[in-house]
C-alpha cells in the first residue's frame, strides 16, 4: 500500500513521528527522505476501506466519517472514493521535495508545505502558533493538540527561512499572503507550547489582537556577568525571549518550573507516613536551590544589560493580566531602548479591542475552554463586519 496524505491528517503523523509514538517511522524527521507527491496505489484488487485510510498506526485520530483522513493525490484519476478519505488534487508542480517519505507506505506532506496547507483552515493566531512549533524543539500531541502532554526536546523540521524560501518557490497562490503574515510572527527555536504562546501574542500584530512588538529572538545564548558572591554562577543564560535589537525580554516560568505542588504532595505523605522526612527535605532543598538560582539569573542578566521579565501562566490566564504585563514591556522598550510601542499602546488602550484581545489569549491556551474562546473571538469578527459569511477555520488543530 502507498498512500499520501496532507492538511490534518499529515500533520498529526508529523506530530506522532516528534512525540515517539510512530514506531513504524523512527522519531527524526530530518532521517525521512524528502520527495514528490505520490499517487494511492494497493495490491491488485484490494480496495480502499476504513481501515486502509485508519491512521491510527502511525499516531493519529482514527478515521471517520465526520473527520476523514485527507488525502493529497496527483491527478484526478487517481482520487479515492470513500467518505473516509477526503481528497485533495495536486494538479500544479510544486516545489521539488515538497513531501516526506515516512518509509512504511505513507508520505506526508513536508513541514513547509504543510504550513501553507494550514493557513487555509487556521486562523492566523493558530498558524503562527503551529510555525513556533514547527521551528521549534517541542511537538503537541497529535489527537489532542491542545492539551495533551507535549513533547520537548526534540528538533526542529524547518526554519523560518526555510518556510519562506518555500513560500517563493510556490508562487502566487491565493493562500500564501496569509502563510506570509503569519511567518513574519514566528520566530525559530521556542521551546514549549507556552513560551510559543507568549512570543506569538507579543509579535501578531494589533490587527490580530496581539501586540506587534516582534520580531523576537528565543532562547538564544548570551553571557552574563557575575559580581562578588555571585562567581558560581552560570558564565551564559538563556533567555526566552528577547525583542530583536532591544535589551528587554521576557522569560516564562510554568508551573512545572517550581513545583510545588509536589512539595505539596510529598507534605501530605510524609504526615501519613508514606515518605521519609528525608525524601521531603530532598525537595524542599531541590526548590530553594531552583528559587535562589532563578533569583541570580535575573541578576546575571541585569548585570550584563538585560531586563527579563519572568512571567508565569497567571499573567496569560486572570483577565486584563497580559495587557499588565505588556504595558511593562512598552515602559521598558521606551526607556532603554527607545522602541516606538505606540501601536502598542494604543491596542492597549482601545475598549473596543480589549474584550476581543482576551477573547485571542484565551483562545491560544492548553485549557479545554479554548476553543469556545476562539468561536466567541469569531462571531465577534462576524457581526462586526456585518458579513454574511466568514470562513470558519478548523479550532481543533492549534
Amino acid at each position: 500500500m502507498q498512500l499520501t496524505v496532507n492538511g490534518t491528517s499529515a500533520l498529526a503523523v508529523l506530530r506522532a513521528i516528534r512525540s515517539g509514538k510512530c514506531p513504524a517511522c523512527g522519531s527524526r524527521v530530518s532521517a525521512l527522505s524528502r520527495c514528490d507527491i505520490a499517487a494511492p496505489a494497493l495490491d491488485e484488487g484490494a480496495k480502499w476501506t476504513r481501515r486502509r485510510l485508519d491512521l491510527s498506526s502511525f499516531g493519529a485520530a482514527p478515521a471517520s466519517k465526520e473527520h476523514p483522513t485527507q488525502v493529497a493525490v496527483p491527478t484526478s484519476a487517481s482520487r479515492i472514493r470513500s467518505p473516509y478519505a477526503h481528497t485533495i488534487c495536486y494538479t500544479r508542480k510544486l516545489p521539488e521535495g515538497s513531501f516526506v517519505d515516512t518509509g512504511a507506505g505513507l508520505v506526508i506532506s513536508s513541514p513547509e508545505l504543510l504550513f501553507v496547507e494550514m493557513s487555509k483552515v487556521m486562523d492566523p493566531a493558530a498558524l503562527a502558533l503551529l510555525g513556533y512549533e514547527l521551528c521549534g524543539t517541542f511537538s503537541r500531541d497529535p489527537v489532542d493538540p491542545r492539551i495533551g502532554e507535549a513533547a520537548l526536546g526534540v528538533e526542529p523540521v524547518t526554519s523560518v527561512a526555510r518556510i519562506a524560501a518555500f513560500l517563493k518557490a510556490y508562487g502566487g497562490k491565493l493562500s500564501v499572503p496569509h502563510a506570509r503574515a503569519a511567518l513574519a510572527a514566528i520566530a525559530d527555536n521556542a521551546w514549549s507550547p507556552m513560551e510559543a504562546v507568549v512570543a506569538a501574542l507579543m509579535s501578531l500584530p494589533v490587527t490580530e489582537y496581539g501586540y506587534g512588538l516582534g520580531p523576537l529572538v528565543l532562547n538564544q545564548r548570551v553571557s552574563v556577568r557575575s559580581h562578588g558572591g555571585d562567581q558560581q554562577g552560570p558564565a551564559t543564560r538563556v533567555p526566552d525571549i528577547l525583542v530583536a535589537g532591544t535589551t528587554v525580554g521576557i522569560n516564562y516560568d510554568g508551573h512545572e518550573h517550581l513545583d510545588l505542588d509536589a512539595l505539596a504532595e510529598q507534605a501530605a505523605a510524609t504526615i501519613d507516613g508514606t515518605v521519609g522526612e528525608a525524601a521531603l527535605e530532598r525537595t524542599k532543598r531541590q526548590i530553594r536551590e531552583k528559587v535562589r538560582d532563578d533569583l541570580l539569573r535575573d541578576r546575571q542578566l541585569a548585570a550584563s544589560g538585560l531586563m527579563v521579565l519572568p512571567v508565569t501562566s497567571d499573567d496569560l490566564f486572570a483577565p486584563g493580566a497580559t495587557d499588565a504585563l505588556m504595558s511593562v514591556v512598552c515602559d521598558l522598550l521606551e526607556q532603554r531602548d527607545d522602541r516606538d510601542v505606540s501601536q502598542a499602546r494604543g491596542a492597549i488602550a482601545s475598549r473596543a479591542l480589549r474584550r476581543r484581545r482576551q477573547l485571542r489569549v484565551w483562545s491560544l491556551l492548553p485549557w479545554a475552554d479554548g476553543e469556545t474562546y476562539a468561536r466567541e473571538l469569531r462571531l465577534l469578527e462576524r457581526h462586526s463586519l456585518e458579513q454574511a459569511h466568514v470562513k470558519e477555520y478548523d479550532l481543533r488543530w492549534l
